[in-house]
């Protein structure tokens, strides 16, 4: 029986958790000595308290990790591989929180990824790191090491569940990590708060110890990072190594390459360091007015950013001057020196509590003569005396010699320039100032060629009008022999250009000048060349992405008799160098003929793309759009042929042919059928039908499963399978491959199905009884069994009450919330990421037994003297049945002896 005090007690209302897990609880604990790092309390919790999370899992969190940065919150199933809402979905609480990071005091370096489930399978689930700020292949900051698998990481941090973590040199990968933490001794799994895909979600931590990373990259904790996540289907394996088989790319939605995703959330952050506890977003970039032209001493722009944002001028990647944002717009004035031709400018942008934006904004090159170049001036007349035409009113005419030195026009100053308002100018060399071919005196300007300007105030010149002037004295002049720019391209930056000249024979001078343009304006003149044949020569270096083209004069210096300017001679673009090969994305496998291929490219929007079958043109030229093409015009690639590509992007030359790919014959799947059922998750061994000789290749969630077999007989069995390959919930698949083909089209086998966890274990006591109105009960389950979660629930199966408890092959005890009715408790087995529950067959029945405590109790009145022995009698009325009354208090009368 239970002993009760008579006392006054108040009812306390109870409430219990609907949850059948309890979130916080760690389901699959770290060992050795990365359990106290990882749950540093030890309670089998990543919650401050064995309580778990109530309301926000970060802010609530025993460890206080904090937030990476994304450029927005993660979608769930935009996966390339895997299950939707599954083992390599990451998802986010709606805060774009799918993968945080903390840095400790004993110097060890966090990470928790949030899933949308867990399963015990062995992926791969990868942080990417860049450590020098350098990414991407265009823009002062590219990295020379771009690729379009690594377009600027150096270390990739690898959570290989079932196998550990590991750590790859990706800047040069050779695949093989560099620092190896094997076993379950650095990483852990525990129940997230949130719910996404309407079921629980789950954390994966891990850590490296950040010394070994300081030894073997030199980095330091203060060391600024970006910060990429991308999970693998594979086993134990690194995604730059492996891009084929990623899954899922934290906090973008679908992308068309792996280059793509990337770029833009490194773009997205700021810098941050390991033992930097919050990261924050970059800044918008801001615009700058219009062009700037070359001596201005202030320039002005807009800003998307909120006020106080600091706007910085960089003038060749040196800091300037700076002003802040007022209602979106900004000046900087004050320029000292001023801005001047071929400075390169940009600017950035800081707002309050962020990165400053990236550093490359709106990078400008300042111009001598911005704006649209004025035409070429028209010529109506050519003497001795005078050149005569129609031109742009308000600009200068200019003539140049052979030479290229100015021909000062006499007068300097007349009513004919510059050129008036009717639009008609005469040019004149005689001192008369009259109309075109007035006057007389002796001609003052000698036969040959000359080119033609319109200037403005500033001295841009517009495009040359050519003219050759023969007045028939004793020489006549001829046409310069084209010379040939003798390369099919320029490379950009280049300082020199050959050039094939062949000169005229006598009367003809012995020598002449080669003049360059650049998209028609004339860029630079060679020095005197006195004999035929290849001449080099130098120029500014070469702007990228313009035409070339030269024409040629033959003269000799100063202003006498000389040949008329040649033909234009051939054109020649001026390249940024050559076009990086595009990646056809294989392999293929087909029974019929493709009438669509795509790939990827580093290169351009716009970009052209030649796909290649057996070595011949397929199809129409595709084009790339954000980094992915698509040959489908004119296309039919038989199976069994080869393909390969070639790519040229604007202003480059043609690419090299990328690596060949070979379209695979199809098998027929035939006979193959998978017999094994129901296929048991943990098995090591898979059984069916197929046609003798043909090879099964077996999946499960489209990923291959590790063994192969061949037919024979008309059956085959897979063997020596890892047992966490089949998985609860996966689904099993089978392929025939006969011959030289590829697979068949795949044949389902089943969905693999969980081992019930136990319910016929020991659950003690038989019965709890409670006196009181309110209160608690603990339970023990023996031999509870590992990894498997215990909750108890009320009599109705669905309400669970107080916190879960992970098995571990020993008895462990449960205790429920508070009751305050009889009820049963029952004990449910639940194994984590899985629908695969079950209730134990010993339940325990909870009795609360409430005393009266309004009896009646009355005394005799008989008189005892000090000293005396006495009996106390207390006639109590209607005493509970199987109760215990203790008096607590005794009021008694003593008269005196």
């Amino acid at each position: 029986m239970n002993l009760k005090i008579l006392s006054l007690f108040i009812a306390i209302a109870f409430c219990f958790s609907v949850k059948a897990q309890t979130p916080g609880m760690i389901i699959e604990p770290a060992t050795g000595a990365g359990t106290a790092i990882l749950d540093p309390n030890g309670d089998g919790y990543v919650s401050a308290t064995n309580s778990g999370f109530v309301t926000d899992d970060q802010l609530e969190s025993e460890i206080p990790f904090t937030s990476l940065i994304f450029p927005g919150n993660e979608p769930t199933s935009d996966l390339n591989n895997a299950p939707n809402c599954g083992f390599t979905d990451f998802v986010d609480q709606g805060d774009r929180d799918p993968a945080q990071k903390f840095y400790s005091l004993a110097g060890n370096w966090l990470f928790r990824f949030r899933m949308g489930s867990v399963a015990p399978n062995a992926k791969s689930y990868s942080i990417l790191i860049d450590t020098d700020g350098k990414f991407g292949n265009t823009g002062p900051n590219a990295d020379p090491d771009y690729t379009l698998n690594n377009p600027g990481f150096e270390i990739e941090l690898v959570l290989a569940t079932k196998f550990g973590v590991f750590v790859y040199n990706v800047n040069t990968p050779s695949c093989s990590p560099v620092l190896s933490y094997p076993g379950t001794t650095n990483y852990q799994k525990s129940i997230a708060l949130t719910t996404n895909c309407n079921d629980p979600d789950y954390f994966l931590d891990f850590f490296v110890p950040f010394s070994a990373l300081q030894a073997q990259f030199g980095v330091t904790p203060s060391t600024p990072m970006r910060y990429v996540i991308v999970d693998n289907t594979a086993a134990n394996k690194s995604t730059i190594c492996n891009p084929n088989s990623a899954s899922d790319v934290g906090g973008v939605g679908n992308c068309p390459n792996l280059a793509t995703c990337f770029t833009n959330i490194i773009n997205y952050q700021g810098m941050c360091a390991p033992n930097q506890s919050v990261c924050t977003v970059r800044s918008d970039c801001p615009v700058i007015t219009g062009a700037v032209a070359s001596g201005a001493s202030s320039l002005s722009g807009t800003s998307a950013e909120a006020n106080g944002t600091v706007i910085k001028l960089y003038k060749n990647t040196v800091f300037t001057a700076s002003t802040t944002l007022s209602a979106g717009n900004w000046t900087i004035s004050g320029l000292n020196p001023v801005l001047t031709g071929a400075d390169i400018i940009y600017v950035s942008a800081t707002a309050p509590g962020e990165y400053e934006s990236l550093d490359n904004c709106n990078a400008q090159t300042i111009t001598a003569c911005p704006g649209t170049v004025a035409p070429s001036p028209t010529i109506t007349n050519a003497t001795g005396k005078n050149f005569c035409g129609t031109g742009t009113p308000g600009l200068d005419i200019n003539v140049y010699r052979p030479d290229n030195s100015l021909f000062i026009a006499n007068p300097i100053t007349s009513a004919y320039l510059p050129v008036p308002v009717g639009g008609s100018w005469v040019w004149k060399c005689t001192g008369n100032t009259g109309a075109c071919n007035s006057g007389s005196g002796v001609d003052c300007i000698p036969e040959g060629g000359y080119m033609l300007f319109q200037v403005n105030g500033s001295g841009c010149k517009s495009y040359p009008a050519f003219e050759c002037v023969s007045i028939g004295g004793g020489y006549s002049p001829v046409n310069s022999i084209t010379p040939t720019i003798t390369a099919n391209t320029a490379s950009a930056g280049a300082t020199a250009v050959q050039i094939n000249v062949t000169l005229n024979s006598a009367p003809s001078p012995t020598a002449g000048y080669v003049h360059l343009f650049v998209n028609g304006l004339h860029y630079a003149v060679s020095a005197l060349i006195t004999s035929s044949g290849m001449q080099t020569v130098a120029c500014p270096a070469l702007p990228s992405c313009s035409t070339l083209t030269a024409r040629f004069v033959q003269g000799l210096a100063g202003a006498g008799d000389h040949d008329c300017f040649s033909n234009e001679s051939n054109s020649v673009t001026i390249t940024s160098g050559v076009t990086t090969a595009p990646v056809i994305s294989g392999p293929f496998c087909t029974a019929v003929s493709l009438t669509s291929i795509s790939g990827i490219s580093s290169e351009a929007n716009g970009t052209q793309i030649q796909l290649y079958e057996n070595g011949t043109a397929e199809g129409s030229v595709a084009t790339v759009t954000n980094g992915a093409w698509t040959a489908s015009v004119g296309v039919s690639v038989a199976p069994g042929s080869t393909l390969y590509a070639t790519a040229l992007a604007p202003c480059k030359t043609i690419s090299a042919n990328s690596s060949t790919v070979l379209v695979g014959t199809q098998s027929n799947a035939g006979a193959t059928s998978v017999t094994t059922t129901p296929i048991f998750e943990q098995g090591t061994t898979l059984s069916g039908a197929g046609t003798n000789g043909s090879i099964i290749n077996l999946y499960i969630d489209g990923s291959p499963l590790s063994q192969t077999t061949t037919v024979s007989g008309g059956f085959w069995t897979v063997s020596g399978l890892a047992n966490y390959e089949l998985y609860p919930g996966g689904v099993v698949s089978a392929a025939a491959q006969v011959g030289n083909g590829c697979p068949s089209s795949t044949v389902n086998g089943g969905t693999v199905v969980c081992i019930p966890p136990a319910t016929s274990l020991t659950v003690n006591p038989a019965t709890i009884n409670i006196c009181s109105t309110t209160g608690t009960a603990g339970v023990s389950v023996v031999n509870s069994q590992t990894a498997t979660i215990y909750q108890l629930f009320l009599a109705n199966g669905t309400t669970s009450t107080g916190a879960s408890v992970l098995g571990n092959g020993n008895t462990i005890s449960l205790n429920s919330g508070t009751l305050n009715t009889n009820t049963t408790l029952r004990v449910k087995a639940i194994k984590p990421g899985s629908t695969c529950t079950g209730f134990q067959t010993d339940d325990v029945p909870v009795i609360f037994t409430v005393p009266n405590t309004t009896l009646s109790i009355t005394a005799n009145t008989n008189v005892i003297c000090a000293g005396q022995m006495a009996t106390l009698r207390l006639p109590i009325l209607k005493m509970d049945l199987f109760i215990n009354y203790v008096i607590t208090q005794i009021i008694l009368l003593l008269a005196p002896l």
